[in-house]
């Protein structure tokens, strides 16, 4: 199921393909590239004894993500004069940082917990609906130099986590991957240099929660299942170029 997800998100827009209408109108492409700095996430772990059913939830408040540079593509139709359809996928790769934090739990007291860093991977491909303004027509550009947009839609995301840790009652590896769905927005503003060359600039929105786990644990040689999960906000502030199709 989890593999569907991309196939899933991707079908309308492959369905707009097949519209001869929609074929023929304003396709463009676009290339971008920003960066995010090093955040602060809550985790929330869940450590499951098999044998037992007995369960532990722990939380971790303040697991920091290193920074990241975040690049990326679209692909977009004008379907109408203030309406188009835009496919984009992005790439980052903040990490785990080395670090020592304290694991609470209600039931089970508290815990350190010493990473050494990892690797957490994001990849995005999302689906949005974008409505836009031209401003500002010239002889070179009569439809308007300055477009004005906001973009709503879903994106999928997919999670790779490969991070090593350490604590009081056990040492694990969490590599696994997750896909998840989200909202993501967008708000900006493309300069028509041409009229088939624009440069923009866009804030970006994208929200999403992932779980991992470890099922190779023990506990005084008890085997346990530990599952992590996380809620994370990926805001950007992104520039780039587009090419249009006229």
């Amino acid at each position: 199921m989890k593999g569907r997800s991309l196939w899933l998100l991707a079908l309308p827009w492959l369905a707009l393909l097949c519209l001869p209408g929609l074929a023929t109108a304003q396709p463009y492409l676009g290339l971008y590239l920003t960066g995010i700095p090093s955040s602060e996430h809550g985790v929330d772990a869940v450590r499951s004894f098999p044998t037992t059913g007995a369960t532990d939830h722990f939380r971790v408040s303040n697991a920091r993500f290193g920074d990241s540079v975040v690049y990326g593509g679209l692909v977009g139709y004008q379907l109408i004069p203030r309406v188009a359809a835009e496919l984009d996928a992005y790439h980052l790769s903040p990490g785990l940082k080395r670090q020592t934090r304290l694991a609470s739990s209600p039931s089970a007291g508290t815990a350190l917990v010493v990473t050494n860093g990892g690797d957490v991977d994001f990849t995005v491909v999302a689906l949005s609906a974008v409505w836009n303004y031209r401003l500002l027509p010239s002889e070179q550009v009569p439809e308007g130099r300055l477009q004005l947009y906001f973009g709503a839609g879903a994106a999928v995301i997919q999670t790779d986590v490969d991070v090593t840790a350490t604590t009081s009652f056990a040492q694990f590896r969490m590599n696994d991957t997750d896909y998840s769905l989200g909202p993501q927005l967008k708000l900006g503003g493309r300069w028509f240099f041409t009229k088939n060359l624009g440069g923009f600039l866009e804030l970006r929105w994208t929200h999403h929660s992932f779980t991992v786990e470890d099922t190779g644990a023990n506990f005084a040689g008890t085997p346990i299942k530990l599952k992590a999960s996380s809620t994370v906000d990926i805001p950007l502030a992104l520039v780039g170029l587009s090419w249009h199709f006229k």
